[in-house]
């Protein structure tokens, strides 16, 4: 009789944190083996998470109007720039008149003239804030905001990924068989973990002679009787035939799978088959 094996790899590389099975202990398809460290993937999924709040939370702050208030404030701000404005064109004309009778410099009236025009532009600036503000945030923003909430969140799905491949699962149910780590060691992804051995079924190989190649047919019904465990006949099924035959003993292979629940009957106990 043979068994059905299962190599188990982990998904990922890295230094085993926790290892939550042993050799000869069972366990269920989807299990969790043990865990490798995953400081760094935690760290990465935190700092993506609080990437993509801050971007939600700031495109929600986009999409809200501004209040009352604030608009008042933007107002008050520009008459105070104006009158700023006003102040620096009347020392503007002031100078000039100075500068006919002689009483200052050339220097004198750059100056002023500079300063007018810096404090018509902060007016400018102003008044458009104050419009831009009243008009609310533009469509094209709101759109860049959402595209780069879009990226964050299939990056945050990413992350998430790499976090969860940092725990080792097992790919089927059975008898944990051989660990080939201990908590401490490097285990890497791709190579086996633990040998899972499942003799919920097994099979029975047998070689038959060539001339019985047209009667065997796939899921054709057998019985197979082990006499060193018990009298009892099990019921089973042809699962194989082989697609060639020895050419040395003129035989062809078939197996034949047989339901083992209870586990009485071991891998490497002989057969007899009756079909």
């Amino acid at each position: 009789m043979i068994y059905r094996e299962v190599s188990v790899s982990p998904r990922s590389s890295g230094v085993i944190e926790k290892l939550y099975v042993q050799e000869g202990q069972w366990v269920s398809e989807g299990d969790a083996l043990g865990e490798l460290d995953a400081t760094k993937e935690k760290m990465d999924l935190l700092l993506t998470d609080m990437e993509l709040e801050e971007l939600q939370l700031s495109l929600e702050k986009m999409k809200l109007p501004l209040r009352p208030k604030e608009i008042e404030k933007m107002e008050i701000d520009l008459k105070k720039t104006q009158l700023a404005e006003d102040k620096t064109k009347t020392e503007l004309e002031r100078t000039k008149r100075l500068y006919d009778q002689k009483a200052v410099s050339d220097k004198d009236v750059a100056d002023a003239k500079n300063a007018a025009e810096a404090a018509a532009l902060a007016t400018k600036a102003q008044k458009l804030s104050l419009e831009l503000a009243k008009e609310g945030p533009r469509k094209e923003e709101i759109m860049l905001h959402e595209m780069k909430i879009a990226q964050k969140l299939h990056a945050q799905d990413q992350k998430k990924l790499a976090l969860e491949k940092m725990t080792v699962l097992s790919s089927a149910a059975g008898v944990i068989s051989k660990l080939y780590y201990a908590a401490g060691e490097n285990a890497a992804a791709g190579q086996p973990f633990c040998d899972v051995l499942n003799t919920d079924s097994l099979y029975v190989e047998l070689n038959l002679p060539v001339s019985e190649i047209n009667r065997i047919t796939v899921d054709q019904k057998a019985t197979v009787t082990v006499p060193s465990v018990t009298s009892k006949s099990h019921p089973g099924r042809v699962v194989f035939i082989s697609p060639t035959v020895d050419p040395a003993s003129r035989t062809f292979k078939i197996r034949i799978e047989i339901a083992n629940p209870q586990r009485a009957l071991k891998p490497g106990l002989f057969a007899t088959v009756s079909i």
